[in-house]
């Protein structure tokens, strides 16, 4: 898990102001790493968390799908919204067992 939460935490934000190209794959690229740490986890993962964590990488998906079919970061925006409740719980659940478990946060790799 400390890799997915140092992988997170250092995965720099993309340039809303930039070429619209450039933060697409970039978008596309940081998710596809994201997507095989998350396959990783979740096939080692406490029984406590695992439904957390296919939240998440469910979630990520339909982001990282929604980035590649974008043609616009307007159109992106739109498109991506709010995260669900059920991402906004499984993630606030994920990171306070990390927390507790492991001594850092999923956002915070320390």
């Amino acid at each position: 898990m400390e890799e997915l939460a140092n992988y997170n935490a250092e995965a720099p934000p993309p340039d809303p102001a930039g070429e619209w190209a450039t933060v697409q794959e970039e978008l596309v690229s940081r998710g596809n790493g994201a997507m095989g740490l998350y396959d990783e986890v979740i096939a080692v993962a406490p029984a406590e968390v695992e439904g957390q964590l296919a939240t998440l990488r469910d979630y990520s998906q339909n982001v990282l799908d929604m980035a590649e079919e974008a043609t616009s970061a307007d159109e992106f925006a739109t498109e991506l919204g709010t995260p669900p409740q059920d991402v906004l719980t499984a993630a606030t659940e994920l990171n306070d067992y990390i927390t507790e478990a492991c001594g850092f946060g999923l956002t915070s790799g320390e």
